[in-house]
């Protein structure tokens, strides 16, 4: 996936407050904060096969 900059608050930014890196990783999100926000499904589905597959290898060690 490309990087990409939003508006909009995260929680990322208390960690970020203390020098320590962090960023947000999801499907993007249309008409964000208005009445008919939402995401596809593709982008959710992308987001959730990256984290289960990301919870997977850190839990198996297959990251070594």
């Amino acid at each position: 996936p490309k990087p990409a900059i939003s508006i909009g608050g995260t929680d990322c930014r208390f960690w970020r407050w203390r020098g320590i890196p962090a960023y947000v990783y999801g499907p993007i999100p249309y008409n964000m904060g208005a009445a008919d926000e939402y995401v596809t499904l593709d982008d959710l589905y992308g987001t959730v096969r990256v984290h289960v597959l990301s919870a997977f290898d850190y839990l198996t060690g297959s990251m070594e």
